[in-house]
C-alpha cells in the first residue's frame, strides 16, 4: 500500500513535467504554434514554465524582426537600380533582380552557383582574385572595372565594389554591387580617341603629338630618335582650284601614303592644314633620312583623280635627329620646321636634314617597312 501511494504520488508530480515537455515538443514541430499557459505550480517547475515562456516570446520576436529585414533585403534587391550579389565561399547566396537584367538569367539559376560564371575564362576570375584579395583583406573592399560575360556569351564591362561583411574575413561573405559601363566606357573612349587624333585622317593630332615628342625627348639621352616635320608642296593651288572637298580628299590620300612608309613603331600625326609629322623611336640619323625619302617619293608617286583631273602634291621634308641635344620638345620642332623651310628654299620637294646641306639620297632604305594603322588612344594618351 505504502508503495503504491509513492507511485501514484511520483505520477502526479512528473504530469506537469510531462505538460511542459510536450508543449516544447510542439513549439520545436511549429514554432508559431500557440504557448499554452501551464497551471500554476509551485517551486522550480513554475520557474521553469515563466522562463520558456519568456524565452518563447523573445523567440519569436527575433523571427519577426528577421522577416521584417528580410523584406526589407528583399524590397531592396527587387527594385535596385544596379546588380547586387550576395558571396560566399565563391558562391552566390542572394541576387538582385537588375543583377539579373545584367547577365541574362534567373534567380534560380544563379543561387547556389559558383561566381566564376560572371567571367569569360579562369585566367580572368585568377586575375581578379589576385587583385580583389589584398584590398579585400587590408580594405575590407575593392572597387574597379573589368570585363565579365552575360549567360549568352556577350562580353561586357562592369564597374564592380565588393565589399567584407566582416572586413578580413572573406569566409563570413562579400557583397558585390555591379553596373553595366559598357557604353559609358564606350563614349568615354571616343572622347580620348577624338581628343588625341586628326577627324580627318584619323592621325594623331598636334596635342598628342606634342606629348609623344615632348617623353622621347626627356629620354633621349638614353634612347636616341628622329622626327620627320612634312609641308606639302602645291595644296593651296589644289585647294583653291578644286575645292576644299578635293583638298580633305587629298589630304587622306597623303595621310595613307605617309602610313604605308613608316615602321609598326613610328607615330605619323597631322599637325594643322598641310602639315605632317613623323616621329621615329630608336631611329639613328641613316634610317630616319631613308624613311624621309621613301615618304618624299611616296607622296610625289600619289595622285589625286577628281572631277576627271589628276592632281599631284610633292613634299618638303626637314630631318632632326635627337640624342639629348635639345632641351625640351619645343626646339626639336623648330629644328625639324627650320629642316624643312630649308627643303622648300632649295627648290621643294626635298629632304633636309637640320644642320646639314641638302643630303644626296644614295642611303638604301631599311627593311622590312610594315603598313600599320593609327595609334590607339591608349598609346596616345
Amino acid at each position: 500500500m505504502g508503495q503504491s501511494l509513492i507511485a501514484l504520488a511520483a505520477r502526479v508530480c512528473a504530469m506537469p513535467l510531462r505538460l511542459l515537455r510536450q508543449r516544447v515538443e510542439r513549439l520545436l514541430q511549429d514554432p508559431d504554434a500557440p504557448w499554452q499557459e501551464m497551471p500554476d505550480q509551485p517551486g522550480e517547475l513554475h520557474a521553469l514554465s515563466v522562463a520558456l515562456e519568456k524565452l518563447v516570446a523573445q523567440s519569436r520576436e527575433r523571427q519577426r524582426l528577421s522577416r521584417d529585414m528580410l523584406a526589407r533585403l528583399e524590397a531592396v534587391l527587387e527594385y535596385a537600380q544596379v546588380g547586387v550579389a550576395f558571396s560566399r565561399l565563391s558562391h552566390f547566396e542572394l541576387v538582385s533582380r537588375h543583377y539579373c537584367l545584367i547577365f541574362g538569367v534567373e534567380q534560380a539559376d544563379v543561387i547556389g552557383k559558383p561566381t566564376r560564371v560572371m567571367y569569360a575564362s579562369e585566367e580572368a576570375y585568377e586575375a581578379l582574385s589576385a587583385r580583389a584579395r589584398p584590398a579585400f583583406m587590408q580594405f575590407g573592399a575593392f572597387e574597379g572595372e573589368l570585363e565579365l560575360v552575360r549567360a549568352n556569351g556577350a562580353p561586357f564591362w562592369a564597374h564592380m565594389r565588393g565589399r567584407a561583411v566582416v572586413p578580413g574575413n572573406l569566409a563570413a561573405g562579400t557583397i558585390w554591387i555591379i553596373e553595366d559601363v559598357t557604353q559609358a566606357r564606350e563614349q568615354r573612349e571616343r572622347l580620348t580617341w577624338t581628343a588625341n587624333h586628326d577627324a580627318l585622317t584619323g592621325l594623331a593630332n598636334r596635342l598628342a603629338f606634342e606629348g609623344l615628342l615632348g617623353q622621347a625627348n626627356a629620354l633621349a639621352g638614353q634612347t636616341e630618335f628622329s622626327a620627320l616635320f612634312i609641308d606639302l608642296d602645291r595644296f593651296k593651288a589644289i585647294n583653291d582650284s578644286a575645292g576644299h572637298a578635293a583638298g580633305d580628299a587629298l589630304l587622306k590620300g597623303v595621310a595613307e601614303c605617309l602610313m604605308a612608309c613608316v615602321r609598326q613603331s613610328d607615330t605619323v600625326a597631322r599637325l594643322g592644314g598641310d602639315e605632317f609629322a613623323v616621329l621615329l623611336p630608336r631611329c639613328p640619323a641613316t634610317i630616319a633620312m631613308a624613311i624621309a625619302e621613301k615618304v618624299r617619293k611616296a607622296v610625289e608617286g600619289f595622285a589625286l583623280l577628281w572631277e576627271g583631273q589628276h592632281h599631284t602634291v610633292g613634299a618638303s621634308i626637314g630631318v632632326v635627329h635627337v640624342n639629348g641635344q635639345y632641351a625640351t620638345s619645343a626646339e626639336v620642332l623648330r629644328a625639324a620646321d627650320t629642316a624643312c623651310y630649308a627643303a622648300k628654299h632649295a627648290g621643294r620637294n626635298q629632304v633636309v636634314a637640320h644642320g646639314a646641306a641638302l643630303v644626296p639620297m644614295s642611303v638604301p632604305l631599311p627593311e622590312p617597312v610594315s603598313t600599320v594603322e593609327p595609334l590607339p588612344h591608349a598609346e596616345l594618351s
